[in-house]
């Protein structure tokens, strides 16, 4: 319709609702986490896993780019990329 290809929305009638379900919410226990981490194949695998669950980043997208200037021990911090929202001014990381 924006474009004027078609005069009208065929989907207009339709009842579009978009809700969070609350119910299907669940965070890991450590111990929960740990059993998770204690199948994991290497290292590297146990990494992922723990940067996903215990710092929030996307995989693949923040955890595969991810190289050592990314991180300063001295301050105790990281930057991550961030492609899903880097299009948001600030926060490209």
């Amino acid at each position: 319709m924006r474009k004027r290809l078609i005069e009208e929305n065929p989907f207009g009638d339709l009842v579009t609702c978009v809700r969070e379900n609350t119910k299907r919410e669940y965070s890991i226990t450590r111990e929960e986490f740990a059993k998770v981490a204690d199948q994991c194949p290497d290292a590297e695998w146990r990494l992922i896993l723990a940067l996903s669950r215990f710092g929030g980043l996307r995989v693949p997208s923040e955890i595969f780019p991810l190289k050592w200037e990314h991180i300063d021990l001295d301050a105790g911090r990281f930057t991550i990329h961030s492609p899903k929202t880097e299009h948001h001014a600030g926060h490209e990381s």
